[in-house]
């Protein structure tokens, strides 16, 4: 088994790794990244759509409305124009410090990074909306109709509603409902995106009575969101694969002259004199039949002290 480790020098800064199998998607040097984080004004809407909205939500719980029924009388209050309640005319604009997306939302909802740093988690009580990256561009009905399939087997009584196509200027939602592995009536839309080489999923599930509550924040978040800055993917000899800014470069005649080594370099990168001051690369250390799975694992720490 090899370990790939994931190297940024500025003078002497060292920067991750990455454990590889046969495949995966790590994150590319970002210590040129600043993050920030501000409010912008959101939009109040009509009080009389919200309650509308609540009220076809019930008759369609209840079984008065057939999801057909439902679903035509929901699109068309919806195409009356923003349902951004007056509650959270102020949205925080989330930038990510890893992948640089961003997308509005309330302050009063909790956000918080996955652990594997491919994603983020918003919630409030139990209303839940979850961005999911992976590496790739697949079609996002493809994308949709995956996740989907997946749910499905994870969830009782799952009952597709409909799609919407192209509900926020080219992301289609698919609407479904049934009971979640918390033995929660739930009532969920999923959505998918694809740019520059990444995918994004798009999950919002709640309550069966609190949905049209979330709606207008999942409805605020897909029209702001942002996709990372342009990019390319780099795949290594069929067992590593990565995403890297479009204006970074991968010297690939030194790929050939060296082994399981990577070397990125991105624009205007410092110099002294002739001499870099800022270098980014990858190689590859074999492990033999130790494991590591933590960054911080103090082996690590030793190899690249003597190294530098």
């Amino acid at each position: 088994m090899r370990l790939w480790i994931i190297v940024g020098i500025i003078s002497s800064l060292l920067l991750g790794y990455a454990d590889v199998g046969q495949s995966a998607s790590i994150v590319a040097p970002k210590l040129r990244k600043i993050s920030y984080v501000s409010l912008v004004k959101g939009i109040a809407a009509p009080s009389d759509v919200q309650s509308k909205l609540k009220a076809i939500e019930d008759a369609h719980n209840a079984g008065i409305l057939t999801d057909e029924e439902y679903k035509g009388k929901k699109a068309g209050l919806l195409d009356q124009g923003s349902i951004t309640p007056s509650e959270i005319k102020n949205l925080t604009l989330y930038s990510d410090p890893i992948w640089d997306f961003q997308f509005l939302y309330p302050p009063d909802w909790k956000i918080q990074a996955f652990q594997n740093m491919q994603g983020v988690a918003l919630t409030k009580n139990d209303d839940n909306i979850n961005l999911l990256l992976f590496l790739g561009s697949p079609e996002p009905r493809q994308l949709i109709e995956s996740v989907a399939s997946q749910i499905q087997g994870q969830w009782k009584d799952y009952r597709q509603i409909g799609t919407v196509e192209d509900k926020y200027e080219g992301y289609s939602v698919l609407e479904f409902t049934g009971v979640n592995p918390k033995g929660m009536k739930a009532h969920a839309e999923l959505s998918a995106h694809t740019s520059s080489g990444m995918a994004y999923v798009f999950l919002m599930s709640t309550p069966e009575n609190e949905f049209n509550n979330a709606l207008p924040v999942w409805d605020a978040l897909l029209k702001s969101f942002k996709p990372i800055k342009d990019g390319k993917i780099y795949r290594h000899e069929g067992v590593l694969s990565f995403w890297y800014p479009a204006d970074w470069s991968i010297d690939k005649q030194k790929v050939l002259e060296i082994e399981d080594y990577v070397p990125l370099t991105p624009p205007n990168a410092g110099s002294m004199g002739d001499a870099p001051t800022e270098l980014y690369f990858l190689f590859a250390q074999n492990m033999g039949e130790e494991k590591i799975d933590n960054p911080k694992d103090q082996r690590i720490i030793d190899y690249m002290d003597n190294q530098i």
